[in-house]
């Protein structure tokens, strides 16, 4: 019994070490992402109305793009960390080489699409807008299209890393991206002069121009000093050579396998909340800058949570890798009373500081009325149901069971999410509020099935089936005669 109680003790100290080792890195990266999207939103929103619309509606396109990258990253590290928990360093190389290949393809495929057809889009999805502000959404979309590119790309570096448990060059990358996206992005907006010496440099206001310009930049400086920093550690992996890039059909097969499927769900989730966006464009500008400054709000909100999901699939990902469930349950509690807890927090701030925090983004009356009725409703019910929805099904990708996360989530974004946001917004007359009750509905949805999958333990056959990452041959048993 001693001997039971001390492994068990020694076991949860190894959960510990592990969870802050993941966690604190993400809640630097989510605190940096969340604090730089609310003062970019805030100093569009005091332009006016209108930049406030464009940005807000361009940004759910954006999301669309931006969401492939990390779900993606999910198959270069469930992969990476396959060979790196066998201690295989050439597999792992090769491993981490085509994630990188995937990675830029990928980005290269969806990206430059989106920047050459971006009127096209706007016209589809939100045709209902004003002249002037699909005007500026084209301005912004212009380049936003490209700095999702380079998001992506640094999705994939960060989750080759996350594979070998190198965390702690991401939140000093994180930092730095975040700390020049905001000084580039006040300088683009508002302008600004320089002098050196007896030579003078004048920076004229773009205004939401500006705020894509300002994040193209910090992105392609932060993927340049990744890319350095991935070729030059020599620890876990060795991106310098050229067998590391060499296709390898096992490879690619068992990332996109576990890339796949969540890329499909975060596309086909955040597409839904792409039209209802479009709902809300149709009752007016008003609507939609209140949408746009409520969405910033809760990101805000979610600050902690968003930290804890991401960290919950690295976990998953070690278990799956070393083949040890011992610690799953801990993992799933421990993170929904962290989230639960992070989110009354956050609704006792917001309920007791609403206006003055509103204020920051607009000082219309009938904007400031209309987001503080959503945000009312959203600290109230977000503790209760939130963390059931999405706290789960990013430990269960870490498991390796992203078809079931995948199928569940498609459904419930594209049938009960859309349809309940048309009944309540437009059958019932709800308007803005209508899309986000429906929101509210997809949540419940979520977390039923979610947590019926975790508790009957029906992960378990996904992750001890044949193609469980710890069991699966090395690159090298397979022949290079199909490698092209």
């Amino acid at each position: 019994m001693k001997l039971s109680k001390l492994i068990d003790s020694d076991l949860r100290k190894q959960d510990n070490a592990l969870i802050r080792r993941y966690l604190i890195p993400n809640l630097i990266r989510q605190a940096g992402v969340t604090f730089l999207s609310f003062f970019r939103v805030a100093m569009v929103s005091n332009l006016s109305p209108e930049t406030a619309s464009a940005l807000g509606s361009i940004d759910f396109v954006n999301h669309i793009i931006t969401g492939i990258g990390p779900a993606l990253g999910t198959g270069g590290l469930l992969v990476v960390a396959r060979y790196y928990n066998r201690k295989d360093y050439e597999a792992t190389s090769r491993a981490a080489g085509i994630a990188q290949l995937i990675g830029f393809a990928f980005a290269l495929l969806i990206c430059l699409p989106y920047h050459f057809f971006r009127h096209g889009l706007i016209d589809l999805f939100f045709g209902a807008a004003t002249e002037q502000v699909k005007t500026y959404m084209a301005e912004y979309a212009a380049l936003t299209s490209l700095d999702c590119m380079a998001f992506n790309m640094i999705s994939m570096g960060f989750a080759i890393q996350n594979a070998v448990r190198v965390t702690r060059p991401q939140s000093v990358l994180s930092i730095m991206q975040y700390g020049l996206t905001l000084l580039f992005s006040y300088i683009f907006i508002y302008g600004a002069g320089f002098e050196i010496g007896a030579i003078g440099l004048q920076i004229p206001a773009m205004g939401i121009r500006g705020a894509g310009l300002g994040m193209l930049a910090s992105s392609l400086i932060t993927w340049l000093i990744l890319q350095f920093m991935l070729l030059r550690d020599r620890r876990y992996f060795n991106l310098t050579k050229p067998a590391s890039y060499r296709p390898n059909r096992r490879l690619v097969r068992d990332i996109l396998g576990y890339g796949l499927p969540p890329s499909a769900e975060i596309a086909v989730f955040n597409f839904s909340r792409l039209l209802t966006q479009s709902i809300v464009v149709m009752t007016g500008t008003i609507n939609t800058a209140a949408n746009t400054i409520s969405t910033t709000l809760t990101g805000v909100y979610q600050l902690a949570t968003g930290a804890g999901n991401l960290s919950l699939t690295s976990l998953g990902s070690q278990a799956l890798g070393r083949e040890d469930f011992r610690s799953v349950n801990y993992y799933n509690r421990f993170f929904n009373i962290f989230a639960i807890g992070t989110q009354v927090f956050m609704s006792a701030v917001y309920l007791l500081f609403s206006n003055p925090i509103i204020g920051l983004f607009t000082n219309d009356p009938a904007v400031s009325s209309r987001a503080h009725e959503l945000m009312f409703v959203y600290a109230l019910v977000t503790p209760l149901i939130h963390h059931s929805a999405f706290n789960t099904p990013y430990l269960l990708r870490g498991l390796g069971d992203v078809r079931f996360v995948m199928v569940v989530s498609i459904f419930s974004s594209s049938v009960v999410r859309i349809f309940f946001s048309w009944f309540f917004a437009i059958q019932l007359n709800l308007r803005v509020m209508g899309v986000w009750l429906g929101m509210y509905a997809d949540w419940i949805m979520r977390g039923t099935s979610f947590a019926i999958r975790f508790y009957r333990r029906k992960w378990l056959p996904a992750s001890t089936a044949e193609e469980l990452p710890g069991s699966a041959p090395s690159p090298d048993t397979e022949s290079n005669s199909s490698d092209t």
